[in-house]
């Protein structure tokens, strides 16, 4: 528990922990009460990543290879892009497979953004177009 008093005004209340993440945009006044966010788990991409032979690759890592946004923009969001470009990141080059080649990867996603990654091992990369949540591993062949 936190307890952040501000002035009042209009504020964007953000609390991150983990792969959890929740924001909300507030006007505060003189006397205003105490304001409770609920951390939300952040959505998941599943890849498998594999050689050319189809076998699994332990140990690759990912990165972000950029971002693009659209739509209007709002100050919210504004303030929002770069966090979410800065956490995304930050979960992703901590992410690596596992024996059987899986990672699961967590993002923050904000509404007209789209980031692409990279997954590479040992000198090698491959490009991923986009991150997104998946219900099913999408299956990356590192060449």
């Amino acid at each position: 528990r936190t307890l952040l008093l501000v002035p009042p005004g209009s504020w964007i209340v953000a609390a991150a922990h983990g792969s959890s993440f929740a924001h909300t945009v507030i006007d505060v006044k003189p006397g205003h009460a105490p304001l409770t966010l609920k951390l939300e788990s952040l959505p998941r991409m599943q890849v498998v990543v594999r050689d050319a032979k189809g076998q699994p690759i332990e140990g690759a890592t990912f990165n972000t290879r950029g971002s693009s946004w659209g739509g209007n923009s709002t100050p919210e969001d504004d303030w929002l892009r770069p966090v979410a470009w800065s956490m995304t990141n930050n979960m992703l080059t901590r992410s690596r497979t596992d024996a059987n080649g899986r990672a699961d990867l967590a993002f923050l996603p904000l509404e007209g953004m789209q980031s692409r990654l990279n997954a590479q091992h040992r000198g090698r990369h491959v490009a991923i177009p986009r991150l997104e949540a998946t219900t099913e591993p999408l299956e990356v062949i590192l060449p």
